[in-house]
């Protein structure tokens, strides 16, 4: 069975109407940066990877980010810790703000 990326994922869940928490895929540390201004902390930070199924289990994760100086933090370790792993991005999530 095909695993879906991270864009048809979301736009499979608002085809049916089912609402988001606003989210942003990012690449790279400015584009973090940039989105979290753009949706607002706190922040959530994911490494998306099709091969990747548990990703708290295996620290690529990072939650209740408050401000650019722990966002920075947090990039940076999820880039270090997903280094042998297939990754197709970040999906950064504001806390509490939906769409769809």
């Amino acid at each position: 069975m095909p695993i879906l990326n991270f864009s048809e994922t979301k736009k499979l869940l608002l085809e049916y109407n089912i609402p988001l928490v606003k989210t942003e895929l990012v690449d790279s540390l400015q584009e973090a940066q940039n989105s979290a201004l753009k949706i607002g902390y706190s922040v959530a930070l994911k490494v998306f990877s099709p091969v990747v199924f548990h990703r708290t289990e295996q620290g690529l994760v990072k939650l209740g980010v408050k401000d650019e100086k722990e966002l920075n933090s947090a990039f940076n370790e999820l880039i270090r810790r997903s280094k042998k792993t297939k990754i197709e991005g970040m999906p950064m999530n504001a806390a509490r703000r939906m769409e769809g």
